[in-house]
């Protein structure tokens, strides 16, 4: 006697697991290219001579987007120390945000600096 065949609903179900699996792995990749960024740019110093890599933004959605090209803002990138000193206020302020990097409005200037260097991997002391 032949096997029923697998009704819509018991592949919906298998399809929606194998979705949140790849969502996960995903996720995970997001992860890893965040810390190989920031182990790269530790190793570049200022900048100077070897240019730091973007880390993208982590979107709503769950995907990326390098801040040059993103679609909301025109930001500066930020290729060294210098470029992250020399942020205008604006700027700086839109970079902590969009990396979620958490800022209290009574945060001074260099501490907002230093805590965006910390999360691109900077290891160059601020000037």
């Amino acid at each position: 006697m032949p096997a029923d065949p697998p009704n819509l609903m018991d592949i919906n179900q298998h399809l929606h697991v194998i979705d949140e699996r790849l969502n996960h792995i995903e996720g995970r990749l997001v992860d890893m290219n965040e810390v190989l960024c920031q182990a790269y740019n530790q190793g570049c110093r200022s900048g100077a001579e070897r240019p730091y890599k973007a880390i993208p933004f982590r979107l709503p959605d769950g995907g990326v987007e390098l801040p040059e090209t993103a679609r909301a803002v025109g930001l500066p990138p930020l290729r060294d120390a210098r470029a992250i000193e020399n942020l205008e206020d604006a700027d700086l302020n839109t970079y902590l945000l969009q990396y979620n990097i958490p800022r209290a409005g009574n945060l001074n200037r260099r501490t907002k600096i230093q805590r965006l260097k910390a999360f691109l991997g900077s290891t160059f002391p601020s000037s």
